[in-house]
């Protein structure tokens, strides 16, 4: 956030110093993917119920950023996708708490707790880019995704 802010103030005053044609359209950019993409999703991270689903419309707006600037969306979009804990399938299990959720997702997220799920959930999901905009977040959930409410000591009666 440090560089997308640096970026930003010396864009606002460009005029007060020298910088080559190259260097202000990098900034340019820059200032472009902040107010675009990343400034909506840095404002929302401490909101941790909502993680999930800002976690996957991020990477859905990153892909349709390739059509704005490809070589930032694809820098972005590598960085985001070492970052995806909030789409595993332990933690996917904090949307069931976002009220920007509808109560049709929220069902369709309980009908994929019910189908079983034998392997180990990863701490991280691999998603493929390529097929992102189709996702949704019922996509992430598994049986194993009840783990969630056993480690917060949460009952999971209400999914009932």
């Amino acid at each position: 956030m440090a560089k997308a802010l640096y970026c930003l103030i010396t864009f606002l005053f460009k005029h007060q110093c020298q910088r080559t044609k190259k260097e202000e359209k990098v900034v340019r950019e820059i200032c472009i993917f902040t107010v675009i993409i990343y400034i909506k999703y840095w404002f929302q991270a401490p909101a941790g119920w909502s993680a999930p689903r800002n976690d996957l419309q991020l990477l859905k707006n990153l892909k349709d950023f390739d059509r704005i600037n490809p070589e930032i969306a694809t820098v972005a979009l590598k960085k985001i996708l070492g970052h995806l804990w909030y789409l595993s399938e332990e933690l996917v299990s904090f949307a069931f708490f976002d009220d920007k959720l509808s109560v049709q997702d929220k069902k369709r997220m309980v009908d994929e707790l019910k189908i079983e799920d034998t392997k180990d959930c990863p701490k991280r999901k691999s998603i493929d880019v390529e097929h992102i905009r189709e996702k949704k977040i019922e996509d992430f959930v598994t049986s194993n995704s009840l783990r969630f409410f056993q480690i917060m000591g949460i009952s999971s009666e209400f999914l009932k």
